[in-house]
């Protein structure tokens, strides 16, 4: 629903998800599926959503796979705008 994709699901899991599962299916699903840019009906990315769930692990792996951290969201937010720690916006500068 909400136009979220299955990267978008994984980038923005809960928190109880040990990382390197979180990490794991993120890698797999951006090496076989899915577009990394792709926006749900808030003009969210995987990235944005991962920033926001302070998940920096995928953050960073976002990032390295291509990201693109200048996309903005509906509400004119960005990833980093989003982003709810230090550690989440140094692997966004």
């Amino acid at each position: 629903g909400n136009g979220l994709t299955a990267l978008m699901w994984a980038a923005g899991h809960s928190n109880d998800v040990p990382v390197q599962e979180g990490v794991a299916t993120v890698q797999f699903l951006i090496d076989n599926v899915e577009k990394l840019d792709q926006a749900d009906n808030r003009g969210r990315t995987a990235l944005m959503i991962a920033a926001e769930r302070n998940h920096s692990a995928i953050v960073k792996l976002l990032r390295s796979a291509g990201a693109d951290i200048s996309k903005m969201d509906k509400t004119g937010k960005t990833a980093f705008q989003l982003s709810a720690s230090t550690e989440v916006r140094n692997e966004l500068r």
